[in-house]
């Protein structure tokens, strides 16, 4: 896939939402590209810093800019993360290198609710709001990338089917 095709998926409002690379993928490129040019807000998340719940949950209220009262929870998140009303952007990418161990110290169900919960948010941006309310807005991009080690992509795409979530789109750099 070229550069030019892999930009192309993150500006889309529509699956595959999430991206599994190895850490060869061109991401400063990739997210300079996005950010400057197609107005797309670019999250880095680092998967070494979100092994336990508690990191998570701490880490997505810091670079989404989520306000204090966040909860701290599954569905705390899924909704403030389908709102972003304080985080406007054109998209979103939320690039989670180390993405093999995101909640390695936690349960295995807990890592199937945020793979889920990814493929629900995305989706719900994808979708237009048109109530003749003054957040009405049309299909907005929110995608994954997750990038990881070559010898670890395959466990991370087989969370995505463990969990019961929409296949990553997987990327060969």
């Amino acid at each position: 896939m070229s550069q030019k095709e892999i930009r192309e998926l993150f500006t889309r409002p529509e699956a595959p939402w999430a991206v599994v690379a190895d850490e060869t993928l061109a991401v400063d490129e990739l997210r300079e590209e996005l950010s400057v040019t197609r107005g797309i807000a670019w999250v880095d998340l680092d998967g070494a810093e979100m092994t336990r719940y508690e990191s998570l949950m701490a880490a997505f209220q810091t670079k989404f800019e989520i306000p204090d009262y966040f909860g701290h929870n599954w569905p705390a998140l899924d909704e403030t993360l389908a709102d972003l009303e304080w985080f406007p952007a054109e998209g979103y990418v939320a690039h989670v290198r180390n993405a093999h161990m995101v909640l390695q110290d936690h349960t295995e169900y807990g890592l199937h609710v945020f793979y889920r919960l990814m493929g629900r948010v995305s989706e719900e941006w994808s979708v237009p709001v048109e109530v003749g309310e003054y957040w009405d807005r049309g299909p907005v991009p929110f995608h994954w990338l997750l990038t990881c080690p070559k010898d670890a992509r395959q466990g991370v795409v087989d969370l995505f089917r463990e969990a019961e979530a929409e296949a990553p789109r997987v990327l060969d750099t």
